[in-house]
This record gives structure tokens, sequence and C-alpha cells, in this order.
């Protein structure tokens, strides 16, 4: 049974901060917030195709709103402004702006597969400060700078950069669990870490899409202490661990060595209470869609 929840969103109303889960209505609530752009909307994401989308995004140009959009892969629109990504590593983020207000950020691109046919988690954050800073990373993508980033709410942190260190360094903390739903997970460092964290007592589970058997080297290492399950018949593009049920790291990057060193990727840091029970619930529920291997 797939993971649902009902969302409620009336008129342009945004909550400070939810948390949307695929596959569910998250195609018809980005396309209404498109819809309520007065003069903005900016988009970095490796792809792009959500026929909802698209056309809200052309909507918006038609009433005069600026839209722009940077993706590592072709998108063709008869009015949207558009650069892809040359660089030889992945432009793999996932980040909606609108009107300076709205931050859209996860582990979903804005493409049919991923909103309908994928497990994946995209947070709608309405925080003007944070949203200012992420419009002129943008601005700065699209002269053709990649730099730093690094914002934060009171609970919730956004970086670009040693996300490696940052990753292994949070890790580290964990004292009981550590629950781990992940698309592409070859990271051997990760690996080990996990390993050493089940031989300290930490009960370790990790959700896996069936992508990691046929191509991740580290299929073929022993599982002892951990609690593995794949998703088979589904596409789990999430890139998500909840350490101790306290601290959520989730955002564009799978556990690999190009995710955390050289793709364009962004991770976010959630230590929220009620988002993190959103996460636990959401990981409990995508794990009993798991198959033992």
């Amino acid at each position: 049974m797939r993971y649902t929840v009902l969302f409620l969103i009336i008129s342009c109303t945004v909550l400070a901060q939810q948390v949307l889960f695929t596959p569910l209505n998250s195609s018809a609530i980005i396309a209404g917030l498109i819809d309520c752009a007065e003069f903005e909307v900016s988009i970095c994401t490796f792809s792009i195709d959500e026929p909802k989308i698209v056309l809200a995004l052309e909507n918006a140009v038609k009433r005069g709103v600026k839209v722009r959009v940077i993706s590592e892969t072709p998108f063709t629109s008869c009015c949207i402004p558009t650069k892809i990504d040359a660089e030889n590593s992945l432009f793999h983020m996932k980040v909606m702006i609108v009107d300076s207000k709205v931050l859209i950020i996860g582990s979903a691109n804005f493409t049919t597969h991923s909103l309908f046919n994928s497990y994946n988690d995209i947070l709608v954050i309405e925080d003007m400060s944070v949203a200012t800073v992420f419009e002129q990373f943008f601005d700065d993508l699209w002269e053709g700078y990649e730099k730093r980033i690094e914002a934060k709410t009171p609970k919730i942190y956004f970086k670009n950069f040693h996300i490696e260190q940052t990753i292994l360094e949070q890790l580290s903390k964990a004292t009981k669990t550590l629950d781990v739903a992940m698309y592409a997970f070859t990271h051997p460092q990760v690996w080990a870490l996990v390993k050493i964290l089940s031989s300290r007592g930490v009960r370790v589970r990790i959700l896996l899409d069936e992508w990691f058997f046929k191509n991740s080297n580290l299929s073929k290492l022993p599982f002892g202490g951990i609690e593995l399950r794949v998703i088979r018949d589904f596409t789990l593009h999430s890139k998500l661990f909840i350490i101790d049920g306290r601290t959520v790291i989730t955002g564009s990057a799978n556990a690999t060595k190009s995710g955390y060193v050289s793709n364009a990727e962004m991770i976010v840091i959630l230590q929220d209470r009620q988002l993190c029970q959103r996460y636990v619930k959401y990981f409990e529920d995508i794990w009993m869609e798991g198959e033992i291997p």
C-alpha cells in the first residue's frame, strides 16, 4: 500500500514549513505555489517535465512573472528562459524559489516520474531570509558562478559544501537508531561508519532502491548487524538519514563519492521535532513496503 497523506492548502497560504511525500498531490501543490507567484520563480533541477508544473511556469511568464530554469538535462519551453549545465559533474540539486519568499527543496526532480512514480520528500519553507539567500545563489549560478551557500532557520540548516564531512560527523552522533532510505549507496566511509555504529549497539535499518543490488559493490559485503530491505517495484529516490529520531539529513545527494564531493548538490539538516516526526512516520511506512533481500 503506497504511502499517502492528505494535505490541504487554502488559496495561496503556505505554512511556515511543511513536508510533502511523494507519490501524492505534490505536483498540484507545487503548481499552485507557482500560480501564486507575483514576480519571480527560479528553479535548479536535474530535470523537469511534469506537465502541471511546466504549464504553471508558462502561465506565470504570460502574466509577467520572471521565470528562469537551470537544468542538467534539456528542457524545452516556448517561453521559459533556460540554461543547461555544461560541467562534467552532475547538476543534481532540486530547488525552487518563489518570490524570494518560499523555498521548495528536497530529493524530487520536477518530473512526472519523480512526483508520481517515486518515493521522495520535499520541504516547503516560507522564510524570506532563507529564500533571499537562495535567490542570490541562483542569480550567481545564472551568471555562471557556483558559490558556497549556507543558510539557517532556527532548526533547519542548508549547505552545498563539505557534504561528505558534514554527513559523516552527523552520523557519528547516533547513539540509539539510524534509519537510512537511499537511492544510490556506494560510499565506502559511510558504509564503514554504519557498520561501526551497529557494532556499538545502534539499531541500523537501511532501505534501498533495487539500484543498489545491480550497481553497488557494497551489496557484495556482509550485512551482519544491519537490517536491510529493498524497494523493487517502485523507485526509492529519497536521500535520507534519520539519527535517533531527532535529526534528519535530506536533500539531493546520494550516498556516493560523486554525490558528496563532485556533483552540485544541496543537503538539509532538520532538528525540528514536528518535521522529524513526519520523517520518522514516512520511513516507517516505506520500510513496510520493502522486501528482505
